[in-house]
């Protein structure tokens, strides 16, 4: 009986020391999976494009610049590999692919960066330059990109914490910010002519445009639009339009009454189209798409429409698309490098948006937004009304939980060794207790 006794308390204890270990391995091996996805990353700030003067208050369709900076300790290159990664929080959406360059002060491209609209990640690889300059020199910089609120995961008006996923250390400022998503404007009845434009979420190169006519429904005759695309773009096949009536204040919900004759839609052409609606009493939504033609630049694609009538004032619109965009910038400390101090991100790159194969057909009836706030840059404004909308319209959302990615090396090795030490021990103890029942 005290043979039996001995034998249990020895199983329990090996078993117990075999799961600590165990455990222990796991959560090491994830803590090295967090800090080597973001390890050089030191520091990050968060501006509003749309409204510098913003203090933790900010619109729901602001145009926001997040801004890393990084510290690459010399030879950490060669001994970590070439690539690293950072994860952009759930509160920010990507809604298209972008690729930007990371300079050092002579122009060199020290880095490339890749967005990954997928895994809501920026992606990043060193170039031959960075390897043979972090032989002996520290690495230094920052790179920024911009992006969007996803207003999905966040409750308007209240306080919201983005944890920035850093790795943990003294030195990394700050780990989560606190920010107030101030709640949209209520739409504007009163409104007559706007306009705004998304990019596609998969194809970079398309983009989206809705344009509401007479949102007040007030009577105009002999009502014409003329739309005319700007540079770098080619108009997509297919106008779509929907005579509509709002049901309620907010712009949110509308009934649709009958779509636009195709006879009234004339003088179509890459560069733009005409629509004769006549004499109208009801509000009209127009949507198309232009695709972006060539190695373009540009960083937004404008976009020029205007809306006449009979003993009516006309109304320009000149609305440029939003702007996804990002660069950075680096220098060297050590005996390789310049001495400066430090980048400043943002100031170089190539952010010409990748082109996605095969393209994917829009929807081209997409819902339509809120209005917004004064913060937005990005919206259409007239000579009768500066409102703009809220909030892009609806896009597919990024899952809240994602697949997390590989482990690094390190990482997986850590896990492998751990996983394997548990196992042995675990047979070790049960070898010893049929020895000791055997005996």
């Amino acid at each position: 009986m005290e043979r039996n006794t001995s034998n249990t308390r020895l199983l329990t204890g090996l078993i117990l020391t075999c799961l600590t270990l165990f455990m222990f391995g796991i959560s090491q091996s994830l803590q090295a999976s967090a800090s080597e996805d973001n390890q050089y990353i030191n520091g990050v700030s968060l501006t509003d494009i749309s409204n510098p003067n913003a203090n933790g208050h900010y619109g729901p369709i602001d145009d926001m610049q997040v801004t890393y900076n990084f510290d690459v300790k010399t030879g950490d290159i060669a001994k970590n590999g070439r690539d690293f990664s950072v994860k952009v929080p759930k509160q920010f959406n990507m809604k298209t692919s972008f690729s930007f360059d990371i300079k050092d002060s002579a122009g060199n491209v020290v880095a490339t960066a890749q967005t990954d609209t997928d895994t809501s990640e920026v992606k990043v690889h060193w170039t031959d330059i960075a390897a043979s300059k972090n032989q002996s020199s520290d690495i230094k910089g920052a790179f920024d990109f911009r992006l969007t609120w996803n207003l999905t995961q966040i409750k308007t008006g209240e306080k919201t914490k983005i944890d920035w996923m850093l790795p943990n250390g003294g030195n990394v400022t700050p780990n989560s910010t606190d920010v107030v998503v101030n709640p949209a404007a209520d739409d504007n009845p009163d409104e007559k002519f706007t306009k705004w434009a998304w990019f596609d979420p998969k194809d970079p190169k398309m983009i989206h445009w809705a344009i509401r006519v007479n949102r007040a429904e007030s009577h105009i005759s002999n009502a014409v639009l003329n739309d005319q695309i700007g540079p770098n773009q080619k108009l997509n096949d297919g106008i779509v339009g929907i005579k509509v009536h709002y049901n309620s204040k907010d712009g949110s919900d509308f009934t649709g009454l009958g779509k636009v004759d195709a006879s009234q839609i004339v003088n179509v052409t890459d560069k733009g189209f005409q629509i004769n609606f006549g004499d109208i009493d009801n509000t009209y939504l127009i949507y198309y798409s232009t695709e972006i033609t060539g190695a373009a630049s540009d960083k937004h694609f404008s976009n020029h429409a205007k809306l006449t009538g009979d003993d009516f004032k006309s109304i320009v619109l000149d609305v440029n698309s939003p702007e996804y965009s990002g660069g950075g910038d680096a220098d060297y400390h050590g005996n390789g490098g310049n001495g400066d101090n430090g980048g400043n991100g943002g100031n170089g790159g190539n952010d010409t948006p990748d082109t996605p194969s095969p393209a994917p057909t829009p929807d081209p009836t997409p819902i339509v937004p809120n209005k917004g706030n004064d913060g937005d840059n990005n919206g259409a404004k007239s000579d009768h009304n500066d409102s703009k909308p809220a909030e892009q319209p609806v896009q597919p959302a990024h899952p809240t939980a994602k697949v997390p990615s590989a482990l690094p090396k390190t990482a997986k090795t850590a896990q492998a060794s751990f996983a394997f030490a548990g196992l042995a021990l675990l047979s070790t103890a049960a070898g010893l207790y049929f020895t000791k029942n055997k005996k």
